[in-house]
């Protein structure tokens, strides 16, 4: 009798969550070697993941002090800011 130790094997759908992004983007990550992932099933099964496999692609990800310049999520600018306040008189500064 075969016994795992291991926990169960998450699909492209649950990886995709636990990481916020789409399927697609889990696949890119396989294709570049950046996320293991394993074949379960006859011929082209789908693709599975070890929890393990997520974290440590989670832990390769962090971010170190001085590497936040670089970052690509939008967040507004102070001229942004500034031009708001420009056509909402009422934005003023409190």
């Amino acid at each position: 009798m075969l016994v795992l130790t291991e926990d169960r094997m998450l699909n492209i759908e649950e990886v995709a969550e636990q990481l916020k992004v789409s399927q697609s983007t889990v696949r890119s990550l396989v294709r570049s070697g950046k996320l293991r992932a394993y074949r379960i099933g006859a011929k082209r099964g789908r693709l599975r993941f070890k929890q393990a496999d997520v974290a440590t692609y989670i832990d390769s990800t962090l971010v170190r002090p001085g590497d936040v310049d670089g970052e690509s999520e939008v967040s507004p600018s102070a001229d942004a800011y500034q031009g708001m306040k420009e056509h909402s008189p009422d934005l003023g500064d409190k």
